[in-house]
């Protein structure tokens, strides 16, 4: 679900990259993520393996390899 997704998110990305971040969906194994600047996308690829570690712990289910990035405004 959405709010499992954002959920995981919040927990793996930590406090300071998800304020600047939203999970959109997971398409075959990547996670969509939304991010506010170029700097963020820059900072989460810096934590990528360690939020695709928690993130793969919290949610199994959802098989996820990789994070795909992209920078828009966030709701």
């Amino acid at each position: 679900s959405n709010e499992q997704l954002c959920a995981a998110w919040q927990a793996a990305a930590g406090p300071a990259l998800a304020k600047f971040s939203q999970p959109l969906a997971v398409r075959r194994g990547k996670l969509e993520v939304l991010v506010v600047s170029g700097l963020m996308m820059q900072e989460i690829g810096f934590a990528r393996s360690r939020i695709l570690t928690e993130l793969q712990q919290k949610m199994p289910e959802a098989n996820i390899s990789d994070l795909k990035l992209r920078v828009g405004k966030i709701e």
